[in-house]
C-alpha cells in the first residue's frame, strides 16, 4: 500500500520579510543618527577644549607678576589685553573698552586668537584687568577677567573666569 503523507511546510512570507526589513532599516537609522550626534558632540568638545585651554594659560599668564609687569593703577582702573600668539601666550595692551562678545567676534577682532590651524575655529580671548579697593585692609588689588567666545557646531558659547592678583602698588 501506498501511503500518501502530506507535509505542511511552513515557510517566510511576504509580511515577516517586510517586517524584519522595517524592524532592520529603523535599527539602522537609530544607530546612524546615534553615531552622527556622537561625532558632532566630539568635535564641538575638542573646539571647547582648545578654547579653554587659551582661556587658562591667558588667565595663568595675567597673574604671575613675573610674567606680565602692570602699569600702577588707580582704583577702578581697567585695562585691556590680546592674546598676540598661540600657542605661546604672550598678552598686548589693547586701547579702548568695548568687551568681547557674539557680536564682535570673528577674524578682525583684535581679541580673535589665530592658532595657525586649518581647522577654522573661532575663538576669541579678552583679559580685562581692573584694580580695585579691598575694604578690610584698604589696600588695592587685581581683579582680572578673562572672557571667552568660542564658536562650535555654528553656535557661539562664552565662558567668563575671575581670578585675583595682589602686588605692592
Amino acid at each position: 500500500m501506498r501511503s500518501i503523507c502530506k507535509r505542511k511546510t511552513d515557510g517566510t512570507g511576504l509580511v515577516e520579510v517586510l517586517t524584519v526589513l522595517a524592524i532592520l532599516a529603523f535599527t539602522m537609522i537609530t544607530i546612524v543618527g546615534v553615531t552622527v550626534r556622537g561625532m558632532k558632540q566630539v568635535k564641538r568638545n575638542e573646539v571647547e577644549d582648545r578654547a579653554v585651554g587659551i582661556q587658562l594659560r591667558s588667565l595663568e599668564y595675567a597673574k604671575s607678576p613675573a610674567d606680565l609687569s602692570l602699569p600702577v593703577m588707580q582704583n577702578g582702573d581697567i585695562l585691556y589685553f590680546a592674546i598676540t600668539s598661540a600657542p605661546g601666550i604672550q598678552l598686548t595692551q589693547i586701547s579702548g573698552s568695548q568687551v568681547v562678545d557674539e557680536n564682535n567676534c570673528d577674524i578682525n577682532s583684535p581679541y580673535y586668537v589665530d592658532l595657525g590651524t586649518e581647522n577654522n575655529d573661532l575663538i576669541c580671548n579678552q583679559v580685562i584687568i581692573e584694580t580695585k579697593l579691598n575694604p578690610s585692609t584698604n589696600n588695592l588689588f587685581y581683579e582680572i577677567t578673562s572672557k571667552l567666545i568660542f564658536r562650535a557646531l555654528d553656535n557661539f558659547e562664552s565662558r567668563e573666569l575671575i581670578a585675583y592678583r595682589s602686588e605692592n602698588f
